[in-house]
């Protein structure tokens, strides 16, 4: 009966839908140097791992395909400013078929106290175009 009962526990588990994240320990700068390396290295664990909205529906391996069919690449700028308590960095992505593109990296603090970035379910900011 036991040996039954742990089946079961590893099917449940097996089939649950929910993503596990390991955030990073540090305040923002190591959270969005961790984004930057994920994304330049197609580190889809690292990606899950500092992303705000990690999911099911986007999986960060998704993201990654995208990052490796676009050749994209960051590099991380300096710290700015923006709106409400979160942190903000500069960063260029370039991308084949795009310009080399400024944009603004946004950070939130959870309420544990760690860092996420925030992206779309592509695994980029926001604000760049399609």
């Amino acid at each position: 009966m036991l040996l039954a009962g742990g089946g079961f526990a590893v099917f449940i588990v097996a089939t649950d839908d929910s993503v596990e994240v390991h955030r990073p320990a540090g305040g923002p700068e190591v959270v969005v140097q961790a984004y930057v390396d994920a994304v330049n290295k197609r580190d889809p664990i690292g990606l899950q791992n500092v992303n705000c909205h990690a999911s099911s529906e986007y999986p960060a391996t998704r993201s990654v395909e995208g990052f490796i069919r676009d050749n994209v690449r960051i590099s991380l700028g300096k710290p700015t400013t923006g709106p409400g308590a979160g942190a903000f960095f500069e960063a260029e992505v370039s991308r084949a078929a795009h310009p080399p593109t400024t944009t603004r990296l946004e950070l939130n603090r959870e309420e544990a106290g760690t860092w996420c970035v925030f992206v779309t379910g592509h695994g980029l900011p926001p604000d760049l175009p399609p």
